[in-house]
């Protein structure tokens, strides 16, 4: 069952359980996305069970790489305009979750290296 959905240019994000803790599935779905004319990277999170796929707009569209994705098993919707039951989501969204997600990575980052550091001194 798919669960959220999200397109902006040169990106497609898709949430499903199929790679939540499928570390085969994720390995496979890397693999074949990787081989695609025109992806610049693929990322599988198996935590979360998302699959983000960057692309090269001149070379690929999302409906090529969705039609990928349904060939593949991935999701069962021929199309995302035929009425995929998908959570709706929001540029703003994503462009808030991504800067907090740098953020908090930042300040772990900076953390462990004073900690290291004066564990060192």
């Amino acid at each position: 069952m798919l669960e959220h959905v999200h397109s902006v240019r040169g990106r497609l994000r898709i949430r499903t359980p199929l790679f939540r803790r499928n570390y085969a599935m994720a390995a496979d779905a890397r693999e074949r996305f990787a081989g695609l004319d025109g992806i610049t990277h693929v990322d599988v999170n198996t935590s979360t069970g998302s699959l983000v796929v960057c692309f090269d707009e001149e070379r690929i569209g999302p409906t090529a790489i969705w039609r990928e994705l349904v060939r593949h098993g991935y999701v069962q919707a021929d199309d995302p305009a035929l009425g995929l039951r998908a959570t709706p989501t929001f540029q703003a969204e994503d462009a808030f979750v991504d800067m907090l997600s740098r953020a908090v990575v930042k300040l772990v980052a900076e953390r462990s290296a004073a900690a290291l550091v004066r564990a060192i001194l």
